[in-house]
């Protein structure tokens, strides 16, 4: 949920830099520049594509990427199976909702019997 307002921020800032970039070469275009201010321009340039290299390698690092599971197939029992559809961790202060929901993953949707 606290995502969509950066992802908000990079799509704005994208846009602002191309704007900019597109002012710059239109400016380029229009007057002859002496070398001084070409160095400036792709100094300028150069920054840009640096800060927005930053920024998506941020985005990589901060975005969790998803674990493919592969579903447990039970070994045939005799008695009764239960489907787990949910599981819930009460009065565990030192463990993280993350964590508990990585503990509990391989249970859930699976068919559980006394040998499990």
């Amino acid at each position: 949920m606290g995502r969509k307002p950066l992802c908000g921020y990079f799509v704005v800032r994208g846009l602002f830099c191309f704007t900019l970039l597109a002012v710059a070469c239109v400016r380029v275009m229009a007057a002859p520049l002496s070398p001084a201010d070409r160095d400036a321009v792709q100094q300028q340039q150069q920054q840009l594509l640096e800060q927005n290299q930053r920024q998506r390698d941020e985005l990589e690092r901060s975005t969790p990427l998803p674990h493919p599971t592969t579903p447990v197939v039970p070994p045939a029992t005799e008695g009764p199976c239960f489907t787990i559809s949910r599981i819930e961790v009460s009065g565990a202060t030192k463990l993280s909702p993350r964590d508990a929901d990585a503990v509990t993953a391989p249970w859930l949707n699976q068919c559980l019997d006394m040998t499990a």
